[in-house]
């Protein structure tokens, strides 16, 4: 109001007219330019210019944002410039401005499906259905979105649907193959996506999607009949191309991938199909081959960055690695937020050795990008390295959430778990990585090594069988074949097996420790001695050989060679855990308990995640009777781990001993035996802490289930005793009490004993 008095000072009625009347005629100027710039871009489209259609079609919305029209031809404008982000952007704005617009709603949908943005892609449905209810890609849509999220049986009933207003249309057998393989009705969907064959024999989605069904069923020859069968009727057909050529490569036919991916670049002149090719060349070992192509994108714009990577990663490879890093830093300096850049970064310096640094740049890698499961699963690897498990899970696990088909970081995992004494949990991601990768032997392996350490030995057996029809040759195939014999008692078998995985690879560790533990098992310890020796002859510095070594001298009655060997494997790698347990378990098992405590308090300080140590800590603490410094190490390891059951059960013992919270020495116990359900001696604290509460009814089973474990420890028949008598059931606490005393008549608990066997009606004190 104010602006507008300000004028009216100064100009006449006839001025301000006039302004009016300019502004108006802008008005319709602009309605003109943007009539104008469509035409435009339509004549372009018309001519084949794309590009310059698509300034023509900017034009006409920077006229009038609200062009819904013209929005809708952009987005047709990009997809065929192949600019698929901003042409989703595009026709998401259209169908909002063009509310009664069929085509405006149903390809907003379907980039909004593509997306996995799944209720907007129904809303979307909808909204084309409300327009035209016969309409059968909108059914098609609307399924889908469905089928996203996870109501299968509703998107099976409009998917069918779509099928009766169109039966002619193959997306919707398509479609309803999908869903229903998703829903496991694997008959139904093979069905399905024959029915669209049937319906229309050229269709290549029908094609590709009946050969990837097949593939992910694991029947590759009818997979690799139906993608040749797709190439017969389109041999020029990029998807049909690139299929062809990673089913070769996965089933394990390089040699004859090469020519589709050849032809994937012939046919679309693609930077991206050059790359493909350029990758296929490095892992077949023909870098040679793919610098050509790798040259020609250096003068890409749109693929210089990707070209460079590869370069640099060709380098290292090939130990030019001053030229690799030259590369990559200036790649750096001019991207420094670029995440593969930071992840090959990450790569080159883990190998050299420079661990910390490797960690900062993987975790700028992350930070970078946080959706990627590269980045992830690199800095997974590099905390490996730096001895940190507990952020290596982590890391794994994010790797496996974004890529929930990531079988490298469910192997991991399931090694992670296995050594963490975590047996189901390694089982489950073996068994993922299987599903993922097929027949897999490292996936299949990993699964035979939780299945021994679960000692579910007739499966085991059956997986390693299985394994060795399909690689006889391998050394860690024959490594589990011979770990099973000589579990099933059959040592001869054992150790054939098991020196034949040594003359495969001599460098199998696994294999050799095999035959050192089958060697001290039939009391050789000088044949165990011998064969580690020919191995540090070999490996004289070598952490891993050194620490073999150092056990089996343990093992063979040479405490003095075993300290020596173990000191040295400290030297050789400082943050070697498990060295220093060894060490540490050697000196307990000397009674040189000082000593012990000052090799895991070290190690406690030197690990980012000290649970086990200060476990380790703290029993040591308990061996020489002080509690209370001992429940401040399992407090400590259990601000790390929640989970750690050992550190609970020793925590509960000693709060029940002392005079601490009943309730929190239960809840304790109770996470100790969710974790180690089976072991005595926690099924025992449990069984003593329902006892402490006046609970015998529950303390009884408990220590039932102790002595079932380890029938001749004295203190578990003791507390059933205990238990039995405060249950009023006189006659077994009796038996319990009399076989504590027979099992050794010392023992702690034994005044007790006599006490409440003499209590009990009938009784005499025993002398």
């Amino acid at each position: 109001m104010q602006v507008f008095q300000r004028l009216h000072k100064w100009v006449s009625p006839l001025s301000l007219a006039l302004i009016l009347a300019l502004s108006f005629g802008c008005s319709r100027d602009r309605e003109t330019a943007k009539r104008e710039y469509l035409a435009s871009g339509d004549e372009f489209t018309s001519q084949g210019k794309i590009r310059e259609a698509i300034v023509q079609y900017r034009n006409a919305v920077r006229q009038d944002p609200r062009f819904g029209e013209a929005r809708y031809k952009l987005a047709e404008a990009y997809v065929r410039n192949d600019e698929i982000g901003a042409a989703a952007r595009e026709y998401i704005r259209a169908a909002d401005l063009l509310p009664k617009n069929e085509a405006a709603q149903l390809k907003a949908g379907r980039f909004l499906l593509m997306s996995r943005r799944f209720e907007d892609a129904k809303t979307r449905a909808v909204n084309a259905l409300a327009l035209n209810p016969k309409n059968a890609e909108a059914q098609v849509l609307l399924g889908n979105a469905l089928a996203g999220l996870k109501d299968l049986d509703g998107a099976v009933g409009e998917l069918k649907e779509a099928i009766k207003l169109d039966p002619a249309n193959t997306l919707g057998y398509v479609s309803l193959g999908s869903i229903e393989k998703a829903a496991g009705r694997t008959g139904e969907a093979e069905a399905a996506f024959k029915k669209a064959i049937e319906t229309d024999p050229t269709s290549i989605t029908a094609q590709l999607s009946l050969a990837n069904f097949y593939w992910a069923t694991r029947r590759a020859p009818e997979a690799l009949d139906a993608l040749h069968l797709a190439f017969k009727l389109e041999p020029n057909h990029p998807l049909v191309n690139q299929m062809l050529a990673l089913f070769l490569v996965t089933m394990g036919k390089p040699a004859e991938a090469e020519p589709y991916f050849r032809k994937l670049v012939e046919v679309t002149h693609d930077d991206r199909a050059k790359l493909t090719l350029a990758d296929y060349y490095v892992a077949s070992g023909r870098s040679q081959d793919a610098l050509p192509l790798l040259q020609q994108l250096l003068s890409s714009k749109q693929s210089r960055t990707a070209a460079e990577l590869r370069y640099a990663e060709l380098d290292f490879r090939e130990n030019r690695k001053d030229e690799g890093r030259r590369r990559l830093d200036d790649l750096l300096k001019r991207e420094p937020g670029n995440a593969a850049a930071l992840v090959l970064k990450g790569q080159m310096l883990l190998s050299d050795g420079k661990i910390d640094d490797a960690v900062a740049s993987l975790q700028a890698a992350v930070s970078a990008d946080t959706s990627s499961a590269e980045a992830h699963f690199a800095l997974g690897r590099a905390y490996l390295a730096k001895n940190d498990r507990g952020r290596a899970v982590e890391a794994f696990n994010e790797t496996s959430r974004l890529n929930p088909r990531a079988v490298g970081a469910q192997l991991e995992l399931s090694r992670l778990e296995l050594a963490a004494g975590r047996v189901d949990n390694s089982i489950q991601f073996a068994e993922q990585a299987m599903k993922n990768a097929g027949d897999a032997s490292d996936a299949r392996l990993a699964l035979v090594r939780g299945l021994i350490a679960r000692r579910d030995i007739a499966r085991a057996d059956a997986e390693v069988r299985r394994l060795m029809t399909q690689f006889p040759e391998s050394s860690a195939v024959r490594t589990q074949a011979g770990i099973i014999a000589a579990i099933k008692g059959d040592q001869a078998a054992a150790a054939k097996l098991l020196t034949s995985a040594l003359s495969v690879d001599e460098n199998n560790l696994e294999a050799l420790t095999a035959l050192i533990t089958l060697d001290l098992r039939q009391k050789n310890p000088g044949r165990a001695v011998s064969r580690v020796e020919g191995r540090l002859a070999q490996h004289a510095d070598e952490p891993a050989s050194l620490l073999l070594a150092a056990r089996t001298y343990a093992a063979a009655g040479d405490v003095k060679k075993a300290e020596e060997l173990l000191r040295r494997t400290i030297d050789a790698d400082p943050s070697n855990f498990q060295a220093y347990g060894t060490l540490g378990r050697l000196y307990v098992t000397q009674n040189r308990l000082d000593e012990a405590l000052k090799e895991f308090e070290t190690l406690a300080k030197r690990q980012p995640r000290p649970v086990q140590a200060h476990t380790m800590v703290g029993s040591l603490l308990e061996a020489q009777n002080k509690p209370q410094e001992a429940s401040k190490h399992y407090e400590q390891a259990l601000a790390i781990d929640p989970e750690m059951p050992v550190a609970a059960n020793n925590l509960a013992w000693i709060y029940t001993e002392t005079g601490g919270n009943l309730d929190v020495a239960l809840e304790l116990a109770q996470r100790a035996a969710r974790r180690m359900p089976d072991h005595p001696a926690v099924q025992d604290t449990l069984g003593w802490i329902y006892y402490k509460k006046g609970l015998a009814s529950l303390a009884v089973p408990a220590f039932l289930k102790s002595i079932e474990g380890d029938p001749r420890n004295p203190a578990f028949q003791f507390h059933l005793g205990l238990a039995y008598a405060k249950a009023g059931e006189a006659a077994k606490a009796r038996l319990a009490l009399q076989r504590a005393m027979a099992l050794e008549p010392n023992f702690d608990g034994a005044v007790e004993a006599k006490q409440v066997l003499a209590s009990l009606s009938g009784d005499r004190p025993s002398h």
